[in-house]
């Protein structure tokens, strides 16, 4: 048995473009009323509103909504009233039943009812005829608007702001910052004459709204939101209209009912939007004109900005009083603390100038004192007495201010010579102590020293060490890690190394000071003939000072000729650069005579 054929089929014809047409393209007013909720359904039904059918039997033959007696409602009518005026109309108009003196008219209008009919209850048609209705698309044109103009006398109260906001100093500056092009570009009107010219053209262009129900403009009393819907409502006005029968594109118009499938209708319309275009860019223009005429002008939107800007004048008035009360009690703040730390600061100067007057008086009593005693030890008794210029000495600068004074308060001179005594044997104790603490502190800096450099060095320490000092010149990284390393770490710290090192540098500063003095000594007195007599002749090295010379040499291979000798003096104790320069150069004569020799 053969399996059953699958066709694909697409939906196309009237039947379809009046589902499509009622679900899509046309407004709320023609949607489909048979769609309830099952919530809907429980509900009891409205009773339908009564369509009320004028006859008239001089009208106009293309005048569908006449003909069907609806022409009071003509567009806004919805299918349902359509079908219920058709009915009414059809009874009345009858041939059979229409009166007798319209019963030559009732045949002919007969047929045209039904086409009238056919044409309204399909919605894709409706919208072509109600798109052809003649229509007044004009929009208030200048001399309409210069007409509701306010004269400029009235102009100036409308711009005045409360008297606490003019009188701020700022006023000015505040306005400019107040940045609003809808407040730059106002139009005042008459207030009432604005409302009569424009509702008469919103109303009348509302009838080409997508949107059922588009609010009306309202009046002075309107709310700001109702005002700022109305507006944006208008902004976004979508228009139903159909341009198809202009004669400029009414020959190039396709038919979508005659499409063969979907697509091809679907092609059909979009060519037909692409014809429209222009016509639809005119009436949008058209709209957003008449809209921006209006908002420019309207009385509402001239108060809500004024109130806009009175708020911002009066927040920032607000903010400036706010600040202005701030950097008053930072200013006071500021004063208080100010003039505590001036009293904090007069209190401090007084206390340091008492401390500075009693320490100049101390200073001036160290000096002072010690001269009285001195004066009174010149007193003829006291020079015939036992008293020895040391003794004096020893009280003067051993003895504490308050004992000297207590020898010079004496009323006699044997009291004054026998309280000297007394203060001697005190002066001379706390001088050995002086001498103790001075002989403890030298000890406690030679340990410190001792404790610095270690356990003594070594000469094969000691070359290691120059050797490593000249490898590792000052600058290197780690450098001092790396001397203890080439030293041997388990040996010697860093900080003994350091400190060899500056112990080094010390003696060796002290030996070129010492030979500097002997050799401008030595230029003094009569020069000898035997140069190995003189001791800053190459030849006079000790054996250390030539391994020292040696190892320096090798440590400093690698560095440039400049800096060389300079290093090798350092490394070298006792000898100055001249005076390793020219030992290098002796030996290197030496060896070149003995080179000569064995030849």
């Amino acid at each position: 048995m053969q399996a059953p054929l699958q066709i694909d089929v697409e939906s196309v014809g009237r039947s379809f473009l009046i589902h499509y047409l009622k679900s899509i393209v046309y407004n709320a007013s023609h949607q489909q009323t048979n769609k309830t909720t099952k919530k809907a359904k429980k509900k009891k039904k409205k009773k339908k509103k009564e369509i009320e059918v004028i006859v008239d039997w001089d009208c106009d033959l293309d005048d569908y909504y006449a003909l069907l007696g609806i022409k009071q409602y003509e567009m806004n009518i919805n299918q349902d009233g359509i079908k219920r005026a058709y009915r009414k109309v059809s009874l009345l108009m009858h041939p059979d039943k229409a009166p007798v003196e319209h019963r030559k008219q009732a045949e002919a209008r007969y047929k045209l009812i039904q086409k009238a009919f056919d044409t309204l209850s399909d919605p894709y048609e409706k919208q072509k005829y109600d798109s052809q209705i003649e229509f007044d698309d004009s929009i208030p044109d200048v001399i309409q608007m210069a007409n509701i103009a306010l004269p400029n006398k009235d102009i100036q109260d409308l711009d005045k702001m409360a008297s606490e906001l003019e009188n701020d100093s700022d006023y000015e500056e505040n306005c400019k910052l107040f940045q609003s092009s809808a407040m730059e570009n106002r139009l005042h009107v008459k207030e009432d004459e604005f409302y009569k010219l424009f509702e008469t053209y919103f109303k009348k262009w509302s009838r080409y709204s997508n949107k059922k129900g588009l609010s009306t403009m309202g009046n002075a009393k309107s709310s700001d939101e109702f005002v700022k819907r109305f507006y944006e409502s208008w902004r976004k006005f979508k228009s139903w209209r159909l341009f198809l029968h202009e004669e400029e594109i009414k020959d190039n118009v396709m038919d979508p009912n005659t499409a063969e499938n979907n697509k091809e209708k679907k092609w059909m319309i979009k060519e037909n939007q692409m014809l429209q275009a222009p016509f639809k860019k005119e009436e949008s223009m058209a709209i957003e004109q008449m809209v921006e005429s209006a908002y420019i002008r309207d009385p509402r939107i001239t108060r809500m900005l004024i109130k806009e800007k009175e708020e911002f004048l009066r927040d920032l008035l607000t903010k400036k009083k706010r600040k202005l009360k701030k950097q008053r009690q930072q200013e006071e703040k500021e004063r208080l603390y100010k003039e505590k730390q001036d009293k904090i600061r007069r209190e401090k100067e007084a206390e340091e100038k008492k401390k500075r007057d009693i320490m100049a008086k101390m200073r001036a009593e160290k000096t002072e004192i010690p001269s009285k005693l001195r004066s009174l030890c010149n007193d003829e008794y006291f020079r015939n007495s036992h008293i020895k210029p040391k003794n004096i000495d020893t009280i003067c600068f051993n003895a504490s201010i308050e004992d000297i004074k207590t020898i010079l308060n004496q009323e006699t001179k044997e009291l004054q010579l026998k309280k000297f005594d007394d203060i001697l044997v005190i002066a001379k104790k706390v001088k050995k102590e002086k001498k103790k603490a001075e002989k403890e502190r030298k000890r406690k800096e030679e340990l410190e020293k001792q404790e610095k450099l270690g356990k003594p060095w070594n000469d094969d320490e000691l070359n290691i060490l120059i050797n490593a000092v000249g490898r590792f010149p000052g600058g290197t990284m780690n450098r001092w890690e790396k001397i203890q390393k080439a030293v041997g770490k388990d040996t010697r710290t860093v900080d003994e190394i350091i400190a060899k090192v500056k112990d080094l540098q010390k003696s060796n500063r002290k030996a070129n000071k010492k030979k500097n003095k002997n050799k401008s000594n030595s230029n003094n007195s009569p020069q000898k003939n035997n140069d190995n007599d003189d001791p800053n002749h190459p030849s006079n090295w000790s054996k250390e000072q030539q391994s020292a010379l040696e190892n320096a040499l090798r440590a400093v291979r690698t560095l440039p000729a400049q800096e060389k000798w300079d290093k090798v003096a350092e490394m070298v104790v006792g000898k100055t650069k001249k005076q390793c320069v020219e030992r290098f150069k002796w030996i290197r004569a030496q060896l070149q005579a003995q080179r000569q020799q064995q030849k």
